[in-house]
């Protein structure tokens, strides 16, 4: 389990996983994903695009939470 001492550990592979991510739609240049449907729990049948947008919505939300406990605790 990582601890907040392993932060660069985690921003690390977090980064990581952006990156690859990002390859990932920058390689389907003929928007071949759209053709591919995933179902959600809640929301339906979403297709790869809209799971990719939903995937940076799930990411901000987190970031966003992360610095208002930093601000509230004023952690550096």
């Amino acid at each position: 389990m990582l601890l907040l001492d392993d932060r660069e550990v985690m921003l690390s592979r977090l980064t990581d996983q952006h990156l690859r991510t990002i390859a990932v739609l920058e390689s389907d240049r003929e928007n071949n994903f759209r053709k591919y449907r995933i179902q959600h729990p809640f929301l339906g049948s979403l297709h790869y695009y809209d799971w990719f947008r939903r995937l940076a919505a799930h990411d901000t939300r987190h970031a966003n939470q992360l610095r208002e406990i930093v601000k509230m605790y004023k952690i550096s």
